[in-house]
């Protein structure tokens, strides 16, 4: 699990020092670090100063929780409605509402799928459906148990339920991508209406099991996303080579993009990949939900 660190922001929450997480021009924000998490004393000041009950909610939950798409936000916390006064260092939601928790490190914290609703509110609707899919490949939900979350948690006056319904919708399967970059390639055809592809498709390459990051079977065209280290060797850059002339002889047409392409310019990839002849089909057709 991501660590948690404390650090000061110029964000335009309100804020304050009651608790000693921040002051008014410098609010307490957490960040997700990569360093061993061994105890954080602030976050007994968070529970302690917000009462029974409180847990780490909304964004600072979805950053604890440790999905891709956000990795700095303000502390956030849900508490039940009283009158209670809340510390001026965090962003405070009420609710009458009964919220199911979990525990990170001891650390109470809203479920990853009451957080990933609870974000659908304040987010676009691309960072739910990444931190979906990432949490997924991590392995803390599924797409059942969102929808379980959804009809418990969600429905008429809890903010975010009409995006994250429209996110779980698109989902076909439980079958997560390899990486944030690959799954924000797979949302932008998905929004230009390209057919949906088979994930994570087996060949045999000269006898070696190769895995395609994106396949349509019926068009032999295949997709690999390439990160910032997929040429980092010469070696690495021989084997790419032959992997792809190897393809070619199959009669698998591919294509390669770059992380970064993908993050800088994704509709010109995506027009790119609209060039594709027999391309154009419905998206994700005949999907069960």
């Amino acid at each position: 699990m991501r660590s948690l660190t404390w650090a000061a922001t110029s964000t335009s929450s309100r804020v304050g020092s009651a608790a000693g997480f921040g002051s008014e021009s410098t609010p307490a924000c957490i960040k997700s670090t990569a360093d061993p998490w061994i105890g954080n004393p602030n976050s007994w000041r968070l529970s302690s100063a917000c009462g029974p009950g409180a847990l780490v909610s909304h964004r600072a939950a979805f950053v604890l929780w440790g999905p891709d798409g956000i990795r700095s936000v303000p502390v956030e916390v849900t508490v039940p409605y009283d009158s209670r006064p809340m510390p001026d260092g965090v962003v405070v939601h009420r609710t009458r509402r009964q919220h199911q928790a979990s525990e990170i490190r001891e650390i109470p914290v809203a479920t990853v799928e009451r957080t990933l609703l609870s974000c659908s509110a304040r987010l676009p609707k691309i960072i739910i459906g990444k931190g979906l899919d990432s949490a997924i490949r991590m392995g803390v939900t599924t797409v059942d148990q969102c929808y379980d979350a959804l009809v418990n948690e969600g429905g008429r006056g809890v903010r975010g339920t009409k995006r994250f319904r429209w996110v779980l919708l698109e989902r076909c399967h439980d079958i997560a991508t390899d990486s944030g970059s690959e799954y924000e390639l797979l949302y932008h055809m998905q929004m230009s209406l390209l057919p949906r592809p088979e994930l994570h498709h087996v060949v045999f390459v000269n006898g070696e099991r190769r895995v395609l990051d994106f396949y349509w079977p019926a068009l032999r065209k295949a997709i690999e996303v390439d990160g910032i280290d997929a040429h980092s060797s010469a070696d690495r850059l021989d084997d790419d080579l032959v992997r792809q002339n190897a393809l070619m002889d199959l009669g698998i047409d591919l294509r390669r993009f770059s992380a970064r392409r993908i993050r800088r310019e994704p509709q010109r990839v995506v027009a790119e990949n609209h060039e594709i002849p027999g391309i154009m089909r419905p998206f994700c057709e005949g999907k069960g939900r």
